[in-house]
């Protein structure tokens, strides 16, 4: 775990990792505070548009890109 939290970034897969089906998953909201607060750099990416609405929720929330 401790190398875990030593990383500078992550790169997530929004499909089964972030989201599953059109749910965002347990503890997703969790790891983006915590990515924020840590200072983190990080990358969502999707295979398809499918998760427009699920960032847009997540950066209305006040945290996402602006």
């Amino acid at each position: 775990m401790k190398a875990l939290l030593q990383k500078k970034g992550f790169i997530c897969d929004m499909d089964g990792v972030i989201y599953h089906g059109d749910r965002l998953l347990p503890g997703v909201r969790e790891f983006v505070d915590w990515l924020y607060a840590e200072k983190k750099e990080f990358l969502f990416l999707a295979e398809c548009t499918v998760y427009e609405s699920g960032l847009a929720a997540i950066a209305q929330s006040g945290r996402g890109p602006k």
